[in-house]
């Protein structure tokens, strides 16, 4: 976490130890880590997301999820979604980093 709301600065780091989580308010947040995929298929990703300004999703180089302003969200417009699953031949580790910029009075 930062204290700027651009991911600049020297981080206060932490260990989160799932994808359900919260965030303090103000600043900006980088979440890096890896996701297991169990085995070979297609995966559709869903993200809920309450408080950030703008927030990002990735899994390795597949934009995911992010907030609607200033792209706009349609179902076919990032990758993973239902209309656009990502596809694994064999289970694999994947790796995922979440930006989360100048986090709102709620927490994220």
């Amino acid at each position: 976490t930062y204290s700027t709301s651009a991911l600049h600065g020297t981080p206060k780091t932490s260990t989160i130890d799932s994808l359900d989580f919260s965030i303090q308010p103000g600043g900006s947040t980088e979440i890096t880590g890896t996701l297991d995929i169990p085995n070979a298929s297609y995966y559709a990703f869903s993200c809920r997301i309450a408080g950030g300004q703008i927030v990002f999703v990735w899994i390795e180089d597949h934009l995911v999820c992010h907030t609607d302003p200033p792209f706009g969200n349609t179902n076919s417009s990032i990758d993973g979604s239902k209309e656009n699953p990502l596809s694994y031949s064999a289970a694999t580790r994947q790796h995922i980093v979440i930006h989360i910029y100048a986090s709102s009075e709620q927490p994220v």
